[in-house]
C-alpha cells in the first residue's frame, strides 16, 4: 500500500507496508511519542538523509527515550542516540524540527490532552529545574528550555491555563558547560504563585506514561512541593503561640519608629 505524505515542504510518495512498526512511532499522539518528542526538540539534530541524532550527557534520559523509540540506538559513547529510519526523520521535519540543526523552529500543534507529556519530555531534558526557594513558605520555579520555540509553547500552554508566569530570562547554561556539553543560553519561565505550581504540578504529572521510569523534573517539582509544606507547617505551629507573636511584633513596631530598615523595601 503506498501512502503519500506532505514532509518538509515535499510530497513524498512511500510504500508504507515497507515501514517497520517503529519507525511510526511518531506518527501518532500518544503520551509516549508526546514525551519523546519534547526530548527531541530540546536536544536532537534531524536529517532528512541520514536521520535522527538526540545528544545529552544524561545517559539516563537517552536511555529512557531508548526504553519509548524503539528504532533508536544508544552509541558506545553512551551520550548520543541515533534513529537512521528516514521516515521518522521526515516525519520529525515535519513537526517543526530545523534540517541540520540542532534547533526547532516551531512546536507543532498538539491536542491539548498530550500538552503536558511534551512539557515533561522538554524539562526532563534539563535534568533539574532551577528554584529560588522555597524560602519561609515562599515558592518559585523556573521553567527552563534551550530552544526559543520550546520557550514559546510551554509559555502559550502555561498562560491558557492561566497560571501567572513572567517572561522569559537568559543565561548560560553553566550545568551543560559542566557536563562537557557546548556553551548555549537557556531561556527560563518562572511561575512562582504556590497556587499556580501545585496545580500545574497536578497538571503535569497527574497520569504516568506507560514504560517510562524517568521522572526526574517531576521528583525536583515534588521536592520543592515537599519543602513549602514542610515551611507552611512550621510557621503554622509558630502562629499558635500567641505570646511570642506578640513579642515578636512589639519588636517590629519598635524598630520601625527607630527606622532600622534603612534603605529595605517591604513588599
Amino acid at each position: 500500500m503506498w501512502e503519500v505524505i506532505e514532509m518538509s515542504g515535499r510530497v513524498v510518495k512511500r510504500n508504507a507496508d515497507r515501514l517497520r512498526k517503529g519507525e511510526k512511532f511518531f506518527d501518532s499522539w500518544t503520551p509516549q511519542s508526546a514525551w519523546a518528542l519534547g526530548v527531541v526538540c530540546e536536544r536532537a539534530a534531524v536529517d532528512s538523509s541520514h536521520g535522527t541524532v538526540v545528544e545529552a550527557a544524561d545517559t539516563p534520559l537517552l536511555r529512557a527515550f531508548c526504553g519509548l523509540v524503539k528504532e533508536a540506538r544508544l552509541c558506545r559513547d553512551r551520550r548520543t542516540v541515533v534513529i537512521e529510519s528516514l521516515h521518522v526523520a521526515e516525519r520529525l521535519l515535519a513537526l517543526g524540527m530545523e534540517e541540520g540543526a540542532f534547533s526547532v523552529r516551531r512546536v507543532p500543534s498538539v491536542p491539548e490532552e498530550y500538552v503536558p507529556y511534551v512539557i515533561r519530555g522538554i524539562l526532563d531534558t534539563q535534568g533539574v529545574i532551577a528554584s529560588f526557594g522555597p524560602y519561609l513558605a515562599e515558592l518559585s520555579l523556573e521553567f527552563p528550555t534551550r530552544q526559543k520555540a520550546c520557550l514559546r509553547f510551554m509559555h502559550r500552554e502555561l498562560k491558557r491555563r492561566g497560571y501567572s508566569v513572567r517572561e522569559m530570562s537568559k543565561e548560560i547554561d553553566f550545568l551543560g558547560i559542566a557536563r562537557e556539553e557546548p556553551a548555549s543560553y537557556k531561556w527560563t519561565l518562572t511561575m512562582s504563585k504556590p497556587e499556580d505550581v501545585i496545580d500545574c504540578y497536578k497538571w503535569l504529572y497527574r497520569t504516568p506514561i506507560a514504560g517510562l521510569s524517568f521522572n526526574r523534573a517531576q521528583r525536583w517539582v515534588w521536592s520543592q512541593l515537599h519543602w513549602l509544606l514542610r515551611d507552611l507547617e512550621a510557621c503554622s505551629r509558630m502562629l499558635k503561640d500567641k505570646k511570642m507573636l506578640s513579642e515578636l511584633r512589639e519588636v517590629i513596631r519598635e524598630g520601625k519608629r527607630a527606622k532600622l530598615m534603612g534603605d529595605w523595601k517591604e513588599l
